[in-house]
């Protein structure tokens, strides 16, 4: 499963940064993937390893059912807003969890300090 996530950070250079979150259901493992703008000093690279992530509220590994448009993942100390699904995780949701209609939701991000 991919998505596009934003760092939510009170660094307002990080707010402009962009990543792909993957999940991986068959051993639930999250690897995070940074894509850099053009002309902004960044180079578009591996940001996490792929690795286990617990959440931190439920001191278990995060599952499937927690990555879903809006919600925030917390992985070691950075915080991620995921914004969108790309098109497989679309259809694998819908499969899956019998979702009728996955809906494009508008998310603005405000970085509280």
């Amino acid at each position: 499963m991919r998505f596009s996530a934003k760092l939510i950070s009170s660094v307002p250079s990080d707010a402009e940064r962009n990543f792909i979150i993957s999940y991986f259901c068959r051993d639930d493992t999250i690897q995070v993937f940074e894509l850099a703008e053009r002309n902004s000093g960044r180079q578009s690279n591996k940001f996490m390893e792929k690795q286990g992530h617990q959440n931190p509220f439920t001191k278990q590994s995060y599952k499937e059912k927690e990555f879903v448009v809006g919600n925030t993942i917390y992985l070691k100390k950075y915080v991620f807003r995921l914004l969108e699904m790309d098109e497989y995780t679309k259809k694998y949701m819908i499969v899956i969890y019998s979702i009728k209609k996955i809906r494009k939701t508008d998310i603005s991000l405000e970085i509280q300090t």
